[in-house]
């Protein structure tokens, strides 16, 4: 079993959801994690780990992220967003918002990172 002792893992999408559950489960064991997500940290829960946070926005530059991710051993990408609504009330300002975190940013990001 691989193990992330000693290792840096990066999660994004941290705030909220899927992000927030894998660092609660990563930092209960004990792993170095360095989150981020689109809230400012006075917005977390108040349970939120007692790890690194920055506050990060995946629909604008990545090379923040890229920055934090080179020295990562493990990058966890969980961030997305998304907009439940009929087809017909579709934004495209929304849906160029949604393209951009849940796609364009992973593509920039390992483009930055493996160029």
């Amino acid at each position: 079993m691989h193990t992330l002792a000693n290792k840096v893992a990066i999660v994004t999408g941290a705030s909220s959801g899927i992000g927030l559950s894998i660092v609660r489960f990563l930092a209960g064991l004990s792993h170095q994690v360095t989150a981020t997500g689109q809230r400012a940290s006075s917005d977390l829960p108040s349970d939120f780990p007692d790890i690194v946070y920055q506050r990060l926005d995946l629909s604008g530059p990545v090379e923040p992220l890229i920055d934090l991710a080179s020295s990562a051993d493990r990058i966890i990408l969980a961030a997305g967003t998304g907009f439940y609504r009929q087809l017909e009330r579709e934004d495209q300002t929304a849906l160029a918002q949604t393209m951009a975190v849940n796609f364009s940013s992973v593509v920039r990001l390992l483009h930055g990172l493996y160029p």
